[in-house]
Formats: structure tokens, sequence, C-alpha cells
């Protein structure tokens, strides 16, 4: 028995339509591949730089705990300077301040710098001597 002829180009109509189908979904799925190795070779040049920042805060953190008065703060101003011109260079090198806090966790390590900040500049002695550093400080922790 003969295969009418009529048939065949329907059939293959839609044949050609699936496997067209097919490879539009194949294709976006490579450029969704191809994006997210882009993404994560970007986020893996961006580690060291994440864990200079992560470092810096840290330091920060240090630093302004052993602010306690005057004298204390005047000592720190050279070390606090350079540590928060140099998280200020990183945080630019991160692409803003959102990403750096999300490389922290839940940013409460930042909450808890902009604590201390805020402390250290109710002392009216402690603002005398390094109140322009915690003031800069206080605008890059808040995004500015």
């Amino acid at each position: 028995m003969r295969f009418p002829s009529v048939l065949v180009l329907p059939v293959l109509f839609l044949s050609f339509t699936a496997l067209t189908a097919c490879g539009e979904k194949a294709s976006a799925a490579m450029n969704d591949a191809t994006r997210l190795a882009a993404e994560a070779a970007d986020a893996a040049k961006k580690l060291p730089a994440f864990a200079a920042a992560s470092a810096t805060v840290a330091d920060l953190t240090k630093s302004l705990s052993g602010i306690t008065d005057g004298a204390t703060a005047a000592k720190a101003k050279a070390q606090l300077t350079a540590l928060v011109d140099s998280l200020q260079q990183q945080v630019g090198a991160l692409g803003g301040l959102d990403k750096l806090t999300a490389s922290l966790g839940n940013g409460d390590l930042m909450k808890g710098v902009t604590a201390q900040v805020t402390k250290l500049m109710g002392n009216a002695d402690i603002a005398g001597s390094v109140g322009p550093v915690l003031e800069k400080l206080k605008a890059l922790l808040a995004g500015k």
C-alpha cells in the first residue's frame, strides 16, 4: 500500500517545527550556561578582593574598638585613615557596598561597624581627633 503523499507535508512541517522549538530551547539553555559561566569567572576573579575587604573590615572593627578617648583616637588616626581609604578603594573595585555586605553574610558586621562609628562620634574628644575620618567611614557604610 502506498503512503499518501498529502500526509507527508504536514508531518514534515510538524517535525521541522518541533526541531526548531528544541533548537531554540537548546540555544536559550546554552546562552544561560554561557552567562552563568561568565558570572562565575567574574566572581572567582573577585574572591581575593572580597577576602581583602573582609580583612579590612575586621581590622577596622579592631581599630575602632581600641578607641576609648581622645588620646587613643589620636594614636589610631593614621591607621584608621589608611583602613578607611583602603576599604573605599576595595568597595569600588567590588562594584559597591552591597556586594561586600552580601559577601559578609547578612550585614550584621557592617551594622556593628556603623554602631561603633556612631558611638565614637558621640564623644567630643574622639570626634575632635578623628571626626573627619569617622564621617568618611560613616558615609562609605551608608553607601554614599
